[in-house]
């Protein structure tokens, strides 16, 4: 289990299932929403610090892609399209920046919202990718690390 200091962990030891991001997800915004007692999505996310709204973002996308793809995602979560953005900038994670505004840029485009967005193809490519995972986790932990005090508590 992570400790939540600001230690550095190599790259090379840090392991896709078993690794501080999850730790942080569970120690972090899971258990800090359940001890916050609201249940309105929206009237919490107005409570959450801006570390804390990048990281429900990435979850978001996160959680919904890897179960069925970024399309999943848009259709899902119509709340997160552009926070998700705003996260990736945050992160300054640029292929991902780039690439999701492909994809936001088709989907505004489109007069029927259903069906596969042709432009998901391309970042899927990479973000299944056990490495490039290891990569994203790891800048996310690192983003929560520094700004670890604002992660404990819901204003």
């Amino acid at each position: 289990m992570a400790r939540l200091t600001k230690n550095y962990i190599p790259l090379n030891e840090f392991d896709e299932h078993d690794n501080r991001m999850w730790e942080y997800m569970y120690k972090l915004f899971d258990e800090t929403v359940e001890k916050s007692g609201i249940q309105d999505n929206d009237k919490l996310w107005e409570q959450l610090s801006r570390p804390q709204k990048v990281f429900w973002a990435f979850l978001a996308f996160n959680g919904d892609t890897d179960n069925g793809g970024v399309d999943q995602f848009v259709y899902n979560r119509p709340k997160f399209i552009y926070r998700v953005l705003e996260t990736w900038e945050e992160l300054k994670i640029e292929e991902l920046k780039t690439d999701y505004d492909f994809i936001l840029s088709e989907l505004k485009k489109r007069k029927n919202k259903n069906g596969m967005l042709k432009s998901v193809l391309k970042l899927e490519e990479y973000y299944y990718d056990k490495e490039y995972k290891r990569k994203i986790y790891k800048i996310v932990s690192d983003y929560i690390e520094s700004n670890i005090e604002m992660f404990a508590i819901i204003t």
